[in-house]
């Protein structure tokens, strides 16, 4: 973006583009976020998800989540891709560490651990 300043033309600061790998561990951290306090962070990481998600993907990308569930509505050309997704409290975990319980992510009946089984699961719909 240039911003004119008085009789000269001065530029203001660059964003830095971001690149497939930061995306990557965005949307990595998000799923650690959302693994770890459950609703909570699913709320405070959804729309982080969106945008990195668009990125990756060169497509339409909105997550919308309600309490704990989740659609990740994909639109390429002309088709639209809705997933519902949902998050778990992982029972035997929280059995054996109840002082730090965790949550599991499915999506589309899939068990997402990273961003490289979040990618997986949207491609193998599309």
């Amino acid at each position: 973006m240039n911003l004119v300043v008085g009789p000269f033309l001065r530029k203001t600061r660059a964003v830095p583009k971001v690149s497939m790998y930061t995306a990557l561990e965005r949307v990595d951290q998000c799923l650690k976020l959302i693994t770890n306090t459950g609703a909570m962070g699913l709320t405070n990481s959804t729309a982080t998800l969106g945008l990195n998600l668009t990125h990756l993907l060169d497509a339409n990308v909105v997550v919308t989540s309600n309490h704990q569930t989740f659609n990740i509505i994909i639109q390429v050309q002309t088709e639209t891709l809705v997933m519902t997704g949902c998050i778990i409290k992982d029972a035997f975990h929280n059995m054996v560490n109840p002082m730090h319980p965790t949550y599991l992510i499915s999506l589309d009946r899939q068990l997402i651990v990273n961003s490289d089984d979040l990618i997986e699961a949207i491609y193998t719909h599309l």
